[in-house]
């Protein structure tokens, strides 16, 4: 968050003990005044209508009833990407692999700040115990599961029930479980009703890369039914079988760690991501003689004088205009600039950076200056 909004929170908290905070964002924040307040909603993008939905939740007109997207990290380190993000000049390899969100957290048994699926309400929820409608099924079936819930509070109040899988002994490896399916459930006070989940052949599915398509792999799975990824209240199995003969790749031996990252997924090395990618790492720097293009950044462009000219006159008329602006807007841009590749620049100035400017750079940096200069001149 802008620094200015968690001063501004801070201060407010000194004065008043029942501050309420209403989040309007795209994504998780580090909220390091989160003790410090009764109760905070994330509003996420809401639109226009949006401050009369949180007024009706503050007048008690409605229970909250939506869930987290997402899991909020305690800082932005925690996040599985940081070690390898922003990458390098060329490349961002994604080692984390399929360890995104909840399914790192979960399966590392990292603790957050919120998990996924998490939301409270105005009134409370029970589960009874889940049902399955086969035991036993082909992947090209399906399974049904079904659990009654029931409104335990005073109000009228909406309850997410969701499913997550988790295969029990795999040999590819994977996430400690994943959603699903899911349904949202409305319930008056006392109110009882079934929800059914039905769950078809890609619930169980990973992508194998020797066969090019979804496969699952045999074995049993544990059906996990809950108000949250961490807040599981009812347990239930059922047995896969594939009716495709396709190898399970198995990388025990090549890229263990993948296996188990109880210890984090910061020092995956070049060895075992080599095997999980299957192919050689492509150069992760610009070679000496490589030539520039829309998709080179302004850092790219500074080997040469005449791209570090550009870059800092480019970089001075953006500050100018942003100068009686917010300073977190002048730091966010500051912090994006250098990466930001020509093609992107175009589109967000478009009357100061015409076609003729871009190429006329891009034909100077590439060893042609006076033609460069002079199509530059003409813009």
């Amino acid at each position: 968050m802008p620094e200015s909004h968690n001063k501004l929170i801070e201060e407010l908290s000194k004065t008043n003990k029942n501050l309420v905070i209403f989040l309007l964002g795209g994504s998780p924040m580090e909220i390091v005044w989160q003790d410090k307040v009764k109760g905070i909603l994330m509003c996420y993008l809401g639109g226009e209508t949006v401050g009369k939905a949180i007024a009706d939740i503050i007048l008690g007109k409605q229970a909250p009833g939506g869930r987290l997207a997402e899991s909020w990290p305690f800082i932005a380190e925690d996040n599985p990407s940081t070690p390898y993000f922003p990458g390098y000049q060329k490349t961002v390899e994604y080692r984390e692999s399929i360890y995104v969100g909840y399914r790192y957290y979960e399966t590392a048994e990292k603790s957050v700040r919120f998990p996924f699926g998490y939301g409270l309400s105005y009134t409370t929820f029970e589960y009874g115990e889940p049902n399955v409608d086969k035991s036993t099924i082909k992947d090209n079936e399906t399974v049904t599961v079904t659990i009654d819930v029931k409104n335990t509070g005073k109000i009228l109040g909406s309850e997410v029930v969701q499913l997550y899988v988790a295969h029990k002994n795999p040999t590819i490896f994977k996430a400690a479980l994943e959603l699903k399916g899911f349904e949202k459930v409305f319930l008056a006070p006392g109110e009882s009703k079934k929800v059914n989940i039905t769950l078809d052949k890609r619930a169980f599915a990973y992508y194998n890369t020797k066969i090019s398509d979804w496969h699952v792999e045999s074995g049993e799975y544990e059906l996990r039914v809950g108000a949250s990824v961490s807040d599981i209240r009812a347990k239930t199995d059922v047995t896969v079988n594939s009716t495709v003969a396709a190898e399970v790749p198995d990388y025990r031996k090549t890229a263990q760690m993948y296996y188990d990252i109880k210890n984090g997924i910061s020092n995956i090395p070049d060895e075992q991501f080599t095997a999980l990618l299957g192919r050689p790492l492509p150069p992760r720097t610009r070679g000496k003689n490589e030539p520039f293009d829309e998709n080179s950044t302004f850092t790219d462009i500074q080997v040469k004088w005449i791209g570090r000219f550009f870059a800092k006159k480019v970089k001075t008329a953006a500050m100018e205009k942003l100068s009686n602006t917010s300073p977190d807007l002048i730091l966010l841009m500051d912090r994006m600039f250098d990466e930001m590749p020509l093609r992107s620049m175009r589109m967000m100035a478009e009357k100061d950076m015409p076609p003729e400017l871009v190429d006329g750079l891009l034909t100077a940096l590439n060893g042609k200056l006076i033609k460069g200069l002079r199509m530059m001149g003409k813009k």
